[in-house]
């Protein structure tokens, strides 16, 4: 899926983004993809699953199409994790999502917002 969203940032942090540091125009497209939509927290991660490197907000922030904007990559739970029948972990509905600054081109030119491509 990619999506574009209003926000003016700049590309290039240090350290991973969290939740805490989404701009609001990219928690609105979040909440515009699917109302359950939530990203994926350091606490949700399950360490013996993933590992500790893994265990942080899933969230992404990197030049993906070499426009010089940030971009967005996250991981979204869809609603609230549910008991699954003779297993002791709980399962959830996870979208990977890619949010491109405004007026983002591709590597052709084209401008790849505002769209929106499952």
């Amino acid at each position: 899926m990619l999506l574009s969203f209003g926000v003016a940032t700049h590309a290039g942090a240090a350290a991973p983004p969290s939740v805490a540091d989404l701009p609001p125009a990219l928690r609105e497209a979040i909440t515009s993809l699917h109302p359950a939509a939530a990203v994926l927290r350091a606490d949700e991660v399950l360490v013996e699953r993933c590992g500790t490197e893994h265990r942080r907000d899933q969230v992404v922030r990197a030049d993906f199409n070499g426009d010089g904007r940030a971009d967005y990559a996250v991981l979204l739970r869809i609603g609230e994790p549910k008991a699954v029948a003779g297993e002791a972990l709980k399962s959830v509905s996870v979208w990977a999502v890619v949010f491109l600054a405004p007026g983002a081109t591709d590597s052709t030119g084209r401008s790849s917002g505002p769209s929106r491509t499952r």
